[in-house]
């Protein structure tokens, strides 16, 4: 029995030592181009969150960002990277799936994300990607308007910007330029204002339909104010599409300071 015991040891410990070298020689000489292969997926995530904010459409990364904490209660470096270069490339949202469905630590694995994200936002220069995306590249009159009302927010440094909409297109457009300060969006369909949770930067809230323009103006300032904690002298920039009753496009911005 001892003896059995002795060659089974020996065996367990002979397919050890052979994984190791195998591990090894995979990283040093990688010789199935695993390394290139996921250098490749890297760059292709990068080029698709690209393509998807130049035409103002959701992206969001869904790649097993997490996994590790499915068993473990702290990420590996290599995770919390990969989240971070998400948020740094633009992606809408990032998404949890078996950690929190599966995993043995879902609230913490939510709170870590949480974060991965905060830490990595406060470190993005917004005005790098208002420069990015140069206002010559706008070509409707939303887009322009958007542009700049991003491109104001940031020079102020603007507490918030307001979006009026009807049908989501102006917060989009205003979210595709990526402000530093947050975006709300006044909304009057609830089922719009459902579709805009995903998009980046926009709190989304369900107003009731205004009257007239001077209306607009007061209760969007009103909601900044309750929604943000704003306080006296914080900028907010205000766009949208006036007269109400005949929207056509995204035609206005307005700069308003909270008395």
């Amino acid at each position: 029995m001892i003896k059995r015991q002795t060659v089974l040891l020996s065996i367990c410990y002979s397919i050890s030592i052979l994984w190791a070298v195998y591990l090894l020689i995979l990283k040093v000489f990688d010789p199935f181009n695993l390394n290139d292969i996921q250098m490749k997926r890297y760059n292709l995530q990068k080029e698709l969150i690209k393509k998807a904010n130049e035409e103002g459409k959701i992206s969001i990364v869904a790649t097993e960002m997490l996994s590790s904490m499915e068993q473990n209660i702290r990420p590996t470096r290599a995770e919390v990277s990969d989240v971070a270069n998400a948020v740094l490339d633009g992606a809408d949202a990032v998404m949890l799936s078996g950690e929190t469905a599966i995993g043995s630590y879902p609230v913490d694995v939510v709170d870590m994300m949480r974060k991965i994200i905060e830490a990595t936002e406060n470190n993005i220069d917004y005005n790098a990607i208002s420069e990015a995306h140069h206002k010559d590249n706008q070509k409707t009159l939303t887009e322009i308007i958007a542009y700049n009302a991003v491109d104001l927010s940031n020079r102020l440094k603007a507490s918030a910007i307001v979006a009026t909409t009807k049908s989501g297109y102006t917060a989009k457009e205003v979210s595709k330029y990526r402000p530093a300060c947050p975006i709300i969006a006044a909304c009057p369909d609830t089922q719009i204002v459902k579709k805009l949770t995903l998009l980046w930067g926009i709190f989304p809230i369900t107003v009731d339909t205004y009257t007239n323009t001077d209306e607009m103006l007061d209760k969007v300032k009103v909601l900044a104010v309750d929604n943000l904690k704003l306080k006296t002298n914080d900028k907010i920039v205000i766009t949208g599409s006036i007269p109400l009753k005949k929207i056509k496009s995204t035609n206005f911005i307005k700069i308003d300071e909270i008395k």
